[in-house]
C-alpha cells in the first residue's frame, strides 16, 4: 500500500473521527494533492502537499492544508546508509508525542512552543523505518516561507532566529530542573542519526576529504599555518572527534535541532518586507548535546564572513540573552556567556565538518543543476563536493578556519580530555576557565 493509499483509507478517516482537524468535523471526505508547493532542498524524506477535504457536522466542507512527511525508501547510497537516515522520522515524531509535550509543561503561555507547525499525526517505529508517516499543517498557505538566500542571511533574519533558538534552549534548561526524571526518560529515547556505530566502526572519507578544503589554502599563510597541524590531525580523525562533540555535557546540554540550517527555518514577514514571525521544521537529528551544535551548523553556513568579523560577540549576545530571558530558569541551571564562548572554542569545529560541503552545495545549486546524489559511491560524492562551487567556495571555507583561529578554538581538546563524560560547573572553575 502506498503512502497516499495508507492516509486515505486508514489515517485521515480515523483523524477526523478523532477530531484531530476539529471538534466541528463529522468526517474525511477527500484528499487533494497540490503541486504548487515543493520541498525545496530538502534531501532526506518523501514530501507531499495537498488539501484534506473534510466534512462538518452542519452540512459544510472546509479543507486543511496539509504537508505530508514519509520515509524515503530505495535510494539511499552507502553514505547516507552510515548516516542512518533511517532513524531520522522515529527521532521527530519521538520530538512531537513525547519531547514537546514535556517542554510544553515548562512554557505555559506557549510562547515558545508555537515555534513549531502543528502535527496532526505522527508514527514511526525505529525497526521498521518504511513505515514512518507525519502530517502537518502547511505553513506556506500562512505566509510563511523560506528566507530567499540558500547561504548568507541578512543580520535581521540571524537575530529573529537566534533570538527563539535561544528561547527554545532555555525550556531544557527549565525542564531538566523541574521534571528531571521524565526530561531523562525522554532523552534517553532519541537515536543518533549520523554518528552511530556503524559509522565509527566503518568510517569512510567524506568528512575528512571536504574539511581539508579549507585548511590545505593555509599551510603557506604565514599568518594561520601554525595551526593547521593541530587542524589536519584533528580531520584525519573527524567521525571520532565528532562523536565526542555531541556528547552531552552538563550544565550546557540541552535539546538541540541538530540540522539547524536555512532550509529548516520558515519566516513570515512585515509589510516592509522584513522577518518578523519564524518557524522551526524538520527535527529528525535532535540531540541532547552542547547548543554550540546548533549555533555553529547555523552561524558557519548562514552568515557571511564579513557579518561573523564585525558582529560575532553581538550574535553570541543575542542569543545567550534570550536564553535567560526565561522567566523560569533556575539560577542554577543560567547559561554563562564565558561558558558558552569557551564551548564554542571545543565543539564549535562541529559546524565547520558540515559547512565545508554544505556551504559549497548550496552555492552550486544557485548557478548549476542539482545532482542525484543519492545514485552517487562515496569516492564519486567526494569528487562531486570538492568541485561544488569553485574556488569561490574554496575561499569561503577556507575563511571559516581563520575565524576559527582567529578566536582561538581548541583543535586538541577532543582528544586529550575527557570530554564525554560530565564536566560539572565546579570543576571548570576550580581549572580557572570561567
Amino acid at each position: 500500500m502506498s503512502v497516499l493509499e495508507k492516509l486515505t483509507t486508514e489515517i485521515f478517516p480515523k483523524l477526523a473521527a478523532e477530531g484531530k482537524f476539529g471538534r466541528n468535523i463529522l468526517r474525511f471526505v477527500k484528499f487533494k494533492p497540490d503541486e504548487k508547493f515543493q520541498a525545496v532542498d530538502h534531501f532526506a524524506s518523501s514530501i507531499y502537499f495537498g488539501d484534506v477535504i473534510l466534512a462538518t457536522k452542519n452540512r459544510k466542507y472546509v479543507s486543511q492544508s496539509v504537508v505530508i512527511k514519509a520515509q524515503t525508501g530505495g535510494k539511499l547510497n552507502e553514505i547516507a546508509d552510515k548516516l542512518s537516515y533511517n532513524l531520522q522520522l522515529y527521532n521527530e515524531v519521538l520530538f512531537y508525542t513525547e519531547i514537546l509535550p514535556l517542554l510544553r509543561r515548562c512554557d505555559p503561555d506557549d510562547t515558545v512552543t508555537k515555534l513549531f507547525p502543528k502535527c496532526f499525526y505522527a508514527h514511526a517505529v525505529k525497526d521498521d523505518p518504511a513505515s514512518g508517516i507525519l502530517v502537518f499543517e502547511n505553513l506556506q498557505k500562512q505566509g510563511f516561507r523560506l528566507s530567499p538566500w540558500k547561504t548568507f542571511n541578512d543580520f535581521k533574519h540571524i537575530e529573529l532566529t537566534l533570538t527563539w533558538l535561544g528561547k527554545f534552549h532555555a525550556l531544557s534548561l527549565v525542564c531538566k530542573k523541574n521534571y528531571p526524571e521524565k526530561f531523562r526518560s525522554v532523552i534517553n529515547k532519541i537515536l543518533e542519526p549520523h554518528w552511530t556505530e556503524k559509522r565509527l566502526k566503518n568510517p569512510d572519507d567524506f568528512f575528512k576529504e571536504n574539511c581539508k578544503r579549507g585548511i590545505l589554502p593555509l599551510r603557506d599563510d604565514p599568518n594561520y599555518n601554525h595551526k593547521v597541524d593541530d587542524l589536519l590531525a584533528l580531520v584525519e580523525n573527524v567521525d571520532p572527534a565528532v562523536a565526542k562533540m555531541i556528547s552531552p555535557i552538563e550544565p550546557l546540554a540541552v535539546i538541540t535541532h541538530g540540522d539547524f540550517n536555512r532550509n529548516n527555518i520558515f519566516y513570515k514577514y512585515d509589510s516592509n518586507n522584513e522577518p518578523c514571525e519564524v518557524k522551526f521544521i524538520d527535527w529528525v537529528t535532535i540531540r541532547y548535546a552542547s547548543p554550540v551544535i546548533d549555533l555553529t551548523y547555523y552561524l558557519f553556513i548562514n552568515s557571511s564572513p564579513a557579518v561573523q568579523a564585525e558582529h560575532w560577540v553581538d550574535i553570541l549576545t543575542i542569543y545567550h540573552s534570550a536564553v535567560t530571558s526565561n522567566p523560569y530558569l533556575d539560577p542554577e541551571f543560567q547559561l554563562c556567556f564565558i561558558e558558552l564562548q569557551i564551548d564554542i572554542r571545543r565543539r564549535g569545529f562541529f559546524g565547520y565538518v558540515w559547512a565545508s560541503w554544505y556551504l559549497p552545495m548550496m552555492m552550486s545549486l544557485e548557478s548549476e543543476a542539482n545532482d542525484d546524489w543519492f545514485k552517487l559511491t562515496v569516492d564519486e560524492l567526494i569528487k562531486c563536493r570538492l568541485a561544488a562551487g569553485g574556488e569561490k567556495a574554496t575561499m569561503l571555507v577556507t575563511q571559516l578556519v581563520r575565524h576559527m583561529i582567529d578566536l582561538n578554538f581548541d583543535f586538541k581538546y577532543v582528544f586529550e580530555s575527557e570530554v564525554n563524560k560530565i564536566e560539572p560547573l565546579k570543576i571548570m572553575r576550580a581549572l580557572n576557565l570561567v
